[in-house]
């Protein structure tokens, strides 16, 4: 749920930095609290989703129109994708204020929860992430695949552990070693 604050907080931030093409603003996730970075994050996201998901940001419109529609042939990291073609176009602005804009909260039945101890959902999301031709052309190939490198172990160490929480140890820690 959005805090009662939380687009006030986070227009004021769009209004602050006309460049910017979003604004981000801390959200809550299991009991603890995710504080944005702004600026050019193209970098930080290419390595590792730095958003619980797309509800602690405000868009603007026109960058909204440009990164175009989320990907419908992706059922896990949708979001990290669009988010990255965000970047692509600009830097992020940061809500002021230590409190959330949004608070997550996490079912073991959910998607999210499930679809994160699944190596082909991450392998989906992140083959579509990287043969992003504007990525090639931005950060050149040899670039491109040391963030891929990056981003796979992140995935692997995000499988493990979740797998760890779902009470899969053994399997867990086979994807953190």
């Amino acid at each position: 749920w959005l805090a009662p604050d939380a687009l006030t907080r986070l227009v004021a931030a769009l209004c602050a930095a006309p460049r910017a093409v979003a604004a981000a603003g801390p959200c809550a996730l299991a009991g603890r609290v995710l504080r944005p970075s702004g600026g050019d994050l193209l970098d930080a996201l290419l390595r590792r989703n730095r958003f619980a998901n797309a509800g602690h940001l405000l868009i603007r419109r026109a960058a909204a129109i440009e990164a175009g529609p989320f990907c419908p042939g992706l059922a896990y990291g949708e979001d990290c994708d669009y988010l990255i073609r965000l970047a692509l176009l600009g830097p992020f602005a940061v809500a002021r204020g230590k409190a959330p804009v949004l608070h997550v909260r996490v079912r073991p039945g959910g998607a999210c929860y499930r679809l994160a101890t699944d190596p082909a959902a991450f392998a989906a999301c992140l083959d579509t992430i990287f043969a992003n031709p504007a990525l090639l052309s931005r950060l050149g190939p040899t670039r491109l695949a040391s963030l891929r490198l990056r981003a796979e172990a992140e995935s692997h160490w995000v499988i493990g552990r979740e797998l760890i929480r779902h009470g899969k140890c053994h399997a867990g820690r086979d994807w953190l070693h």
